[in-house]
């Protein structure tokens, strides 16, 4: 059965609201340690910046600025690995946390 486009974008938005809902609930709940409460909090700083890098980056037009963003970028979605991969490593949940899809350079979630 094939999907309308409609009910696979609803059918998507409900999966991801659920899973969002779920890793608030799972964030307060007493099963996270405080070390998994920051590391999840750096991963989320760690989102910010990377937004903050992308946006500054789109209003530089001085090439030395341009390039010094590019690298910064290089350097922030290194430490997202990282950190992402800290966090499996420790069973942290990070199904509500936002996912960088590499060849499309955006926020998936």
């Amino acid at each position: 059965m094939l999907l309308q486009p409609e009910e696979g974008a609803q059918r998507r938005l409900r999966e991801l609201l659920r899973r969002r809902k779920a890793a608030a609930q799972g964030a307060e709940g007493p099963s996270h340690t405080p070390d998994a409460l920051r590391l999840i909090e750096d991963i989320r700083g760690c989102c910010r910046q990377m937004d903050q890098c992308a946006a500054l980056f789109e209003m530089e037009t001085d090439e030395d600025l341009l390039e010094a963003s590019i690298y910064q970028m290089k350097a922030l979605k290194s430490r997202y690995r990282y950190l992402l991969r800290l966090a499996r490593e420790r069973r942290v949940e990070t199904s509500a946390l936002p996912v960088w899809e590499e060849e499309e350079e955006r926020w998936v979630n």
